[in-house]
């Protein structure tokens, strides 16, 4: 068993509040990011980090033989939001994988786990000049099988619960929708050289909103100039 704690502090890109709201999907979609993706009034997007960041991780890695591994994460994650106050998130997480060929590269694997998250949001109304705060849970559960070599498919599930918070019941300062969204993905990965490699993958979104239902599909293709996999 392996145990290893990382701390970073840097500053975030802060959001155009102004402009088009992006729904961005992270390289991995079993570690896409629902946390920050709220579909939301109020200003919703100053809930985001817009300054310096602390964040960190508190890992654990039982390889309980060459073929299943378990691994459990603590995280945390505080900064200065577009309100100009504080945003605290707290999470959980815990992923199994199975490999075929154990420590041996290639062969079918099953990777399956959920993360559990609690976000708070510090807000300031600049017409009142009054601070008030928010706070909601979220989950995420993913399975991403390697049926073949370089082929993956996953399924995922997330659920952002909704939260309003104003100076009174009529006037929302901070605002996320819930949402519940399943998706599912189909990806293939290229070697382009010994240290370079690549990958394309199709992305469906099955997206369920107070307003109605949304749905939409991605197209991703990315590059990865790293060493090869350490496992």
């Amino acid at each position: 068993m392996t145990s290893a704690f990382s701390l970073a502090f840097g500053s975030a890109l802060e959001h155009d509040h102004h402009g088009e709201h992006e729904e961005e999907e992270h390289e991995d979609e079993e570690e896409e990011d629902d946390h920050d993706h709220d579909h939301g009034h109020g200003g919703a997007e100053d809930a985001f980090f817009s300054d310096e960041v602390l964040t960190g991780r508190w890992l654990v890695r039982w390889d309980q033989n060459d073929f299943h591994r378990h691994e459990w994460g603590l995280n945390f994650g505080l900064g200065e939001n577009g309100y100009g106050r504080d945003t605290t998130l707290y999470s959980g997480d815990y992923y199994y994988t199975y490999r075929s060929n154990g420590l041996e590269p290639g062969g079918k694997f099953l990777r399956v786990g959920g993360e559990l998250y609690y976000r708070e949001v510090e807000w300031h109304d600049e017409d009142e000049g009054i601070d008030g705060s928010g706070e909601h849970w979220g989950a995420v559960v993913s399975a991403t099988y390697g049926f073949a070599e370089d082929w993956e498919t996953s399924l995922r599930y997330g659920w952002i619960q909704g939260e309003s918070s104003g100076p009174e019941p009529d006037e929302v300062i901070f605002e996320v929708e819930e949402r519940h969204r399943v998706s599912a993905a189909l990806t293939k990965r290229f070697r382009i050289a010994e240290e370079q490699s690549a990958f394309a993958r199709v992305q469906a979104n099955f997206d369920d909103l107070p307003e109605g239902n949304e749905q939409s599909v991605f197209l991703q293709i990315g590059f990865d100039w790293g060493g090869p996999e350490i496992r």
